[in-house]
């Protein structure tokens, strides 16, 4: 592997309170929290490095012992060794207290990754894991976490179900200390181990350890941040060391987001498209209404006119049978003579003007003069 090639060892700590253990104890076991990125045909290969299955009640166990104990040892140097009885009987009404500062911010206990990024634990032909660079890096990871933390690591496992092969431990750093004013006190401190003192001296630890494996230290922000600072220059701020379960669930909100911005956005389209569809389907069925009521005026005025023409066939037939009266009449007053008399001629005259509007009528059923 080139120096190019090389990954950064990632080391994590977080400070946590001993109600915590029950989560960290969960997600180990797979028995809840987010589980969407296990492997479960491989959880059977995770396995202690420190410790055994017992460690989360052994050292609930300890923190109780620990309770009970300095409280017993402080009420009996208040009572009998400093004989302040008012003080004594402060501490007895207080009764058992937490083995570490009540004024403490964060957890007294510490949760410990170590990993790399998977492509350094793949086999580089393959791309699977590589067993043999699993057991360097677990043979590294046990050599600092023992030397370094100095045996207050209760349990140390790796996980290799899911995406990265990585290792997590818990620690819990005893003191034990005796005054004359409190007695022998048991108290989780974490300042007592030097690797905990300074996040740069642990970084460069832990790089340490672990060059056997392959891996580098990873990049030296804070030594860049105080270097901009010297130079008044914009510091680059501190990036936050965020546990996995919480990524993960920011990362599943981000997903949520976006999913639901991408249903959105198809409701939207969809919600167009049929606003689309119902204005084709309305304009078309306004153009079949204007079609059929076209036909059905066209239908009534052919009607119309169908009957306006019966009638005039009607009416001319009706006027033919009057011509063949008149031409009788006619006829007949010829002969007897009569043909000038006043009303045979004024009869004449009305079938001659009938004529003539008949052919207005229909010219095409003009009789004869």
């Amino acid at each position: 592997m080139t120096e190019q090639e090389k990954h950064p060892v990632v080391y994590r700590v977080e400070e946590i309170w001993s109600a915590e253990l029950g989560r960290i104890e969960m997600h180990r076991k797979r028995e809840g929290g987010d589980l969407s990125h296990i492997a479960k045909h491989r959880t059977q290969l995770n396995e202690f490095l420190i410790g055994d299955e017992g460690w989360k009640e052994q050292l609930a166990k300890e923190i109780d012992r620990a309770r009970e104990l300095n409280f017993r040892y402080a009420y009996h140097a208040r009572r009998w060794v400093r004989k302040r009885k008012k003080e004594a009987e402060k501490i007895r009404r207080a009764g058992p207290k937490d083995p570490w500062k009540s004024d403490r911010s964060e957890g007294p206990l510490r949760e410990i990754v170590l990993t790399a990024n998977k492509r350094f634990f793949q086999d580089e032909m393959t791309g699977f894991g590589d067993a043999e660079r699993e057991r360097v890096f677990e043979k590294c990871a046990v050599q600092f976490l023992k030397k370094e933390y100095r045996g207050t690591v209760v349990a140390a496992w790796v996980d290799r179900d899911e995406e990265a092969y990585h290792i997590h431990a818990v620690a819990a750093p005893w003191v034990e200390k005796s005054t004359k004013n409190a007695g022998r006190q048991r108290m989780l401190v974490p300042g007592s181990i030097p690797v905990l003192a300074s996040y740069e001296k642990g970084q460069d630890l832990v790089a340490q350890y672990f060059a056997p494996a392959g891996l580098v230290r990873g990049e030296r922000r804070a030594a860049r941040r105080r270097e901009a600072l010297e130079n008044e220059r914009e510091a680059e701020l501190p990036r936050d060391n965020i546990p996995c379960h919480v990524w993960r669930q920011e990362e599943a909100v981000k997903l949520d987001e976006k999913r639901q911005a991408a249903q959105a956005a198809e409701d939207r389209a969809r919600r167009l498209e049929d606003e689309a569809r119902a204005a084709r389907m309305a304009a078309a069925a306004e153009a079949r209404r204007v079609r059929e009521e076209q036909r059905a005026r066209a239908a009534e005025l052919a009607k119309r006119e169908a009957e306006v023409s019966r009638r005039e066939r009607m009416l001319v037939k009706a006027v033919h049978g009057f011509f063949e009266l008149s031409d009788a009449v006619r006829d007949a007053a010829r002969a007897v003579g009569m043909l000038d008399h006043p009303l045979v001629r004024r009869a004449s005259d009305l079938v001659e003007k009938a004529r003539s509007g008949l052919g207005r009528i229909g010219g095409h059923e003009r009789t004869r003069g």
